[in-house]
């Protein structure tokens, strides 16, 4: 008996899998449908961070009227996996900053990946002197700099490599706190990340900030 309920289950697993795939589109979609609501759960948590949280840059006087930040729509095209190519002689490279100072980070290696037949080769960095050793820090220009986004550039924070590869997702890029009010920190992107390209994904231009 046992023997003739073991095909007759496997073929029940089958037309429940294929039902669920007919129903809910491939397995493909289903992915990049959860990806996209995650983009946009991230971004809902950040305004909520903006609007009501203590550590929020936003002045007071802003919070009131905060109605959320800008952003591309989310595109997974933009989630790009790039080939590691770490420094054996990781140098100290000194960045200017917002406020006339100057923040040293070390030059982890470079994540290179082709984008509209054009090759791109982005400089990583890490803090200099051991804050979040497991993280590695990219701040970048594009062509959508001081036009759809901050002009002092935008910044992506990337896990340390575990392999040859490291996910950049320009759908995280992020403003830094400059572009939301004065009396911040904030280091310019190196000429190495200086992209040719435009960089549509990611966060716009803060249009309150004045």
């Amino acid at each position: 008996m046992k023997k003739f309920l073991i095909p007759i289950l496997a073929a029940g697993i089958v037309a429940i899998l294929i039902y669920t795939v007919q129903g809910t589109g491939s397995l493909e979609e289903v992915q990049n449908k959860n990806y996209l609501e995650e983009i946009r759960q991230e971004r809902r948590d950040k305004d909520n961070f903006m609007k009501y949280d203590d550590q929020s840059p936003l002045p007071d006087g802003q919070k009131k009227d905060f109605s959320g930040l800008k952003y591309f729509e989310p595109d997974k095209s933009w989630r790009i996996e790039a080939d590691v190519q770490e420094n054996k002689e990781k140098d100290l490279l000194v960045l200017s900053t917002s406020d006339n100072k100057q923040k040293p980070f070390k030059k982890w290696g470079y994540a290179v990946f082709t984008r509209n037949g054009q090759e791109i080769r982005l400089l990583l960095l890490q803090p200099a002197y051991g804050v979040s050793p497991d993280e590695l820090f990219l701040p970048f220009l594009d062509a959508t700099s001081a036009n759809e986004t901050y002009g002092a550039g935008r910044y992506l924070d990337l896990e340390m490599p575990k392999r040859k590869k490291v996910i950049l997702d320009f759908n995280k890029a992020y403003n830094p706190y400059c572009a939301y009010a004065e009396g911040y920190s904030c280091p310019f992107p190196p000429k190495e990340n200086v992209i040719s390209i435009a960089v549509e994904a990611g966060e716009k231009t803060f249009e309150n900030y004045h």
